[in-house]
């Protein structure tokens, strides 16, 4: 094995919440899960979107109970070759902590 690798910590770098876009938001309605939560209704979620359209982007998300990754991003129009992806995270039935995880442009 290469001498590099013979300590090596799955665990490095490690991040700091610094490190990233973080921002908490107030939910509407009272949630217990992810999955329950319809983000097309949230207001106070719209500004992550961004103007997407449905012909031109697309909205994923994949959950796992209090946790997501959500990603957008568009393939025609004035948004062309760029998205985000964001985690998000219900810390408690009616707020929502949402981190900025990456952001592209091609």
């Amino acid at each position: 094995m290469a001498p590099y690798l013979q300590d090596y910590n799955m665990e490095k770098p490690h991040w700091t919440t610094e490190s990233f876009n973080k921002d908490t938001i107030t939910l509407s309605h009272a949630y217990s899960a992810i999955e329950e939560i319809d983000l097309n209704l949230e207001t106070n979620f719209k500004k992550y979107e961004g103007d997407l359209t449905p012909d031109h982007c697309w909205k994923k998300i994949i959950t796992n109970k209090n946790k997501a990754l959500y990603e957008t991003g568009c393939r025609y129009g004035h948004l062309n070759g760029g998205g985000q992806t964001f985690k998000l995270e219900l810390i408690s039935p009616t707020q929502m902590v949402i981190t900025l995880v990456t952001s592209w442009m091609s």
